[in-house]
């Protein structure tokens, strides 16, 4: 997991695929379906090849709670990329009844995904209110600054400049 996020925040997915497919048969055999479809999924994600990001996503087993944060966050970034916002919103209640219920994250955990998720969900609030667009937006942007930890907070301020940039 943390080869494959580092090597994609360096732009090394060339390197970061053929080191997949080199020691993926050294991994627990009872999680190499799932470790490896994770891989392929966050790649794949990277590459914007949202629909095979979605099918190796959705296979991945989510009893490990880091895999399962994974899963449910780039789900909920390509479902709102793709404007399918029922099913954004529908990954985002998911995600928040895991990260509040699951013992196994830690509360600095909790906060950073919490944040996440409320930031998205103020965005698909703001693109389906109409009028009070840019003022939902402005306001959840503003939140957003001021946490000094949020999961994929590059994501959501970009997200949030060019939301705003198409209602003006």
């Amino acid at each position: 997991r943390n080869v494959i996020f580092t090597t994609v925040r360096l732009k090394q997915l060339d390197w970061v695929e053929d080191f997949i497919e080199k020691y993926i048969d050294h991994v627990n055999k009872e999680s190499k379906e799932s470790i490896y479809n994770h891989a392929r999924g966050i790649i794949s994600y990277v590459k914007k090849d949202y629909d095979t990001a979605i099918r190796l996503l959705s296979s991945v087993d989510l009893e490990n709670p880091f895999y399962a944060s994974d899963v449910k966050t780039h789900l909920a970034i390509i479902y709102f990329e793709q404007g399918h916002y029922e099913s954004c919103a529908s990954v985002l209640d998911s995600f928040r009844h895991m990260v509040t219920s699951r013992e196994e994250f830690s509360a600095i955990f909790r906060e950073v995904n919490i944040r996440f998720i409320n930031t998205v969900t103020s965005y698909i609030r703001a693109i389906t209110s109409g009028n009070k667009r840019n003022e939902i937006l402005l306001k959840a942007k503003q939140k957003l600054v001021s946490y000094p930890m949020v999961n994929h907070k590059g994501w959501l301020l970009n997200k949030a400049d060019q939301l705003i940039e198409e209602s003006v």
